[in-house]
């Protein structure tokens, strides 16, 4: 699968007139360069029996599988398939080759062909030219070869978490207002309902008293029909003006009925 116009499709079009194929003068092909072309699929081995093919670029594809070790065969000068979703190890005959300038001073080195899983340079492999070697990642174990770049999953985490965070919690919070709202509204509404009812229901004000009127309380009422009152009502001028008014304790008030039933008597 590709990204973008190519032509690979088309029996009619010559080899090296392929996009990304270059031939030489005998018509044999030198470099294949696939290099962002949004590829999935596998390194095929057979590239390996090409005898004249010098480069291969696939670098930031979406190929996945394996390194194929038959490519030891073919005069490789450079090859770079960072970037890609390879797994596995660097084929052993393949890191003795002189691909990538493997060798330099005795230096061979699987990490000049791709770095191993687990470690990254910028250019996904070790390349003595631009001072690049392959490093561990600390934040992530990245299990492909030629791994570009370690990202830092724990800042991508905690940037995640926090969007998380603050989404939650401004459901949260839309949640309570609405409740809020909701609650507001049904007590409003019983209120209403509650107003409308003490509207339509009549009000029995007979034993109410007229404007300006005190009524008087229970106790005042028993008070005034009591037997020492009616004595004082019935001989007031037993009694000053100050008595009569005045509230009458019940020790007073037994005292003063049996006043009143003496003097009845000796009247009589």
């Amino acid at each position: 699968k590709w990204d973008g116009q190519n032509n690979w499709g088309d029996d009619e079009v010559f080899l090296c007139d392929l996009s990304g194929v270059t031939c030489d003068s005998n018509f044999y092909v030198t470099e294949i360069n696939l290099s962002n072309r949004g590829l999935k699929g596998t390194i095929p081995g057979e590239l390996g029996f090409l005898q004249y093919l010098e480069k291969i670029d696939v670098s930031d594809n979406q190929l996945t599988g394996f390194l194929p070790s038959d490519l030891q065969w073919a005069p490789i000068q450079n090859l770079d398939i960072s970037g890609n979703k390879i797994r596995g190890i660097i084929p052993p005959k393949l890191c003795l080759t002189g691909i990538n300038g493997n060798g330099y001073n005795g230096d061979y080195n699987c990490g000049h062909i791709a770095c191993p899983e687990g470690t990254y340079s910028p250019s996904g492999r070790k390349d003595l030219k631009q001072k690049h070697d392959c490093l561990p990642c600390p934040h992530n174990n990245p299990e492909v070869l030629g791994y570009k770049a370690c990202r830092e999953l724990g800042v991508a985490s905690g940037v995640f978490g926090a969007i998380v965070a603050i989404v939650t919690l401004s459901v949260a919070i839309t949640g309570f207002v609405v409740i809020r709202m909701k609650r507001k509204k049904n007590y409003f509404k019983h209120v209403h309902v509650a107003n409308e009812l003490e509207m339509q229901t009549p009000i029995n004000r007979e034993n109410w008293p007229q404007e300006g009127e005190i009524k008087p309380s229970a106790g005042a009422i028993q008070e005034f029909h009591s037997p020492a009152r009616q004595s004082m009502r019935n001989n007031p001028h037993l009694y000053s003006s100050t008595d009569r008014y005045q509230p009458i304790a019940r020790s007073e008030k037994n005292e003063n009925n049996r006043s009143s039933l003496a003097h009845l008597k000796g009247e009589s």
